[in-house]
């Protein structure tokens, strides 16, 4: 009977952040890196900001955690990527992929949230590469244009951008940068010269990048935007709300 009762006994760890965290809260390392199954209770005091999101993984089978957040949790945001460019010799220089968001919450745990008085963004992808272009179809190729860079998405930091597609062969035929995101704007696609295509703008909270617009004619390749982070992301464990879950107060899947 003794037995059976002590195997149903487990640590209960509360804590509470009182002050704005400027990198990612580790909840599990706050909590003494358990080894058994434990409740974690988590109170985000009023205007504490967790700038780089909430991480809850690591825990033993069988713990909780519940969340009271009065401040706000966010993600970061992806970076614009680099437009599509071309080469002296008319071949396609390949962007590079925009970033994705970052996920506010990350748990392993059933978790419960209680965000009356709070906001949990998940951050925004970046945006995608413009396509690139040559001209006249088959060549020999008279027009090269690079395309746009991706617009930096919205999160808690400033998500760079992506420059435009370079033109070996003239800069004015290059495309043109994005703009950087930050925590109150998305950042936008850079243009493009004609026939070429322009880059796509930042995703919002918990939202992905746009892709990057196709060439007329003989274009390349564009790409697809930043994939955005999560709200919450449980890994299985599942989230409960007690209050809060709206689309004003939580941005992005909770999942």
């Amino acid at each position: 009977m003794l037995k059976g009762l002590a195997s149903r006994l487990r640590a209960v760890v509360t804590l509470v952040i009182s002050a704005t965290q400027a990198g990612q809260y580790n909840l599990f390392t706050a909590a003494g890196s358990p080894a058994n199954a434990v409740d974690i209770y988590l109170t985000i005091n009023t205007a504490v900001v967790l700038q780089a999101g909430l991480i809850g993984t690591g825990f033993a089978a069988g713990s909780t955690i519940t969340i009271v957040n009065n401040g706000r949790i966010a993600g970061a945001a992806g970076f614009g990527a680099n437009g599509v460019g071309l080469d002296g010799s008319s071949n396609y220089l390949a962007g590079i992929a925009p970033g994705n968001g970052a996920h506010a919450i990350e748990t392993n745990a059933p978790t419960r949230i209680d965000n009356t008085n709070g906001e949990i963004f998940g951050g925004g992808g970046g945006g995608g590469a413009g396509a690139a272009n040559r001209l006249p179809v088959g060549g020999p190729y008279t027009y090269r244009a690079g395309g746009g860079g991706g617009g930096g998405g919205r999160g808690y930091n400033n998500a760079a951008a992506g420059a435009g597609g370079v033109s070996a062969v003239s800069v004015f035929e290059s495309g043109f940068a994005g703009t950087a995101g930050s925590s109150s704007a998305v950042g936008v696609g850079g243009p493009c010269n004609t026939n070429a295509g322009a880059g796509g703008g930042g995703g919002d909270w918990g939202l992905a990048g746009e892709g990057g617009a196709v060439a007329a004619q003989e274009g390349s390749n564009n790409y697809a935007g930043g994939v955005a982070g999560q709200a919450v992301k449980t890994n299985g464990g599942g989230v409960t709300w007690l209050g809060g879950n709206n689309s004003g107060q939580v941005k992005g899947i909770a999942a």
